[in-house]
């Protein structure tokens, strides 16, 4: 809970500060301004979550395992999307059951999910009309969990992300660095490959990031309105090993913490020993913390 001091000001760090004073005072999870429907379980549960979690991602981690979902799953939905802010709460549950239900599904699919359920049911875009700003609605806003198998969800998951890549977004655009630096290692090696280069680029465009996307089979690129409007940066850790360059991950840094918050390798899998040790080099050059939960 003490992690609401250090967010920025605003209405929503006096909510939560708000929080922080009540329960000093003795209130219980459940008497607070929550963003989200407590039970006993739920409270129990949030009281149990990591120290390092900031208070949203511990109501889901709580939330999470109240409803029966495995510690795994919990921190997996802590770490998603879902535990960075809290709106839509009662749709979001049927997900969070739908995921307890089916325990047999890969955790890798569950950021993913998440990703392609809020690009179509709520993330509409600002346009412009002939009346000044409007807001474009979501592409499926009547999306529902109901009657959906896992399998049926990685289908559209997977259908989504090839749509994502199969064409060159409309509408380009850009915005500043960061100001966090980069990072370049060479390795010596043995035999024909004299040098193997590390290096981690952040990406400013986005069709930096179409091309991020389409490279590693994600949805990298429906992170661009974040980047532009500020509230995540994207790096690409890459290998050259001669004339040949790979990508090896997608990283994603929130600039205001200054904190790596998630990590994915190609198809969205977990990135490999390697490629951790050479994004632990950068944070360290870098200032940055990396969060644990981000692997």
């Amino acid at each position: 809970m003490d992690s609401v001091w250090d967010l920025p000001s605003g209405a929503e760090a006096f909510r939560q500060q708000v929080w922080w004073i009540r329960l000093a005072r003795g209130a219980s999870f459940r008497d607070l301004n929550l963003p989200l429907a407590l039970t006993r379980r739920m409270e129990y549960c949030t009281r149990q979550s990591s120290d390092h979690y900031t208070a949203l991602q511990g109501l889901r981690y709580g939330e999470t395992l109240a409803l029966g979902g495995s510690i795994k799953l919990a921190r997996e939905i802590a770490a998603s999307r879902l535990g960075q802010k809290i709106e839509q709460s009662a749709f979001w549950r049927t997900l969070l059951l739908f995921f307890v239900n089916h325990p047999e599904m890969d955790s890798n699919w569950v950021a993913p999910i998440i990703d392609f359920i809020q690009a179509n049911k709520f993330a509409g875009e600002p346009i412009v009309t002939a009346y000044g700003a409007g807001h474009r609605q979501a592409p499926w806003p009547d999306f529902s969990i109901k009657g959906r198998t896992p399998a049926s969800m990685m289908r559209l998951v997977r259908e989504w992300n090839a749509d994502m890549t199969s064409k060159n977004p409309r509408d380009s655009f850009s915005w500043p660095t960061s100001n966090i630096q980069g990072f370049r290692f060479i390795e010596d090696c043995d035999g024909p490959e004299h040098h193997r280069e590390w290096t981690v680029h952040e990406l400013l465009a986005s069709p930096e990031l179409y091309l991020e996307g389409r490279a590693l089979r994600h949805c990298v690129f429906t992170y661009a309105p974040k980047c532009r409007r500020g509230e995540t940066t994207i790096w690409s850790l890459r290998l050259r090993t001669g004339q040949n360059e790979k990508r090896m991950a997608t990283i994603e840094v929130n600039p205001r913490k200054g904190e790596i918050i998630q990590t994915r390798a190609k198809a969205n899998s977990y990135v490999g020993e390697r490629s951790q040790e050479m994004i632990r080099r950068w944070a360290e050059a870098a200032g940055l913390q990396i969060n644990p939960r981000s692997w």
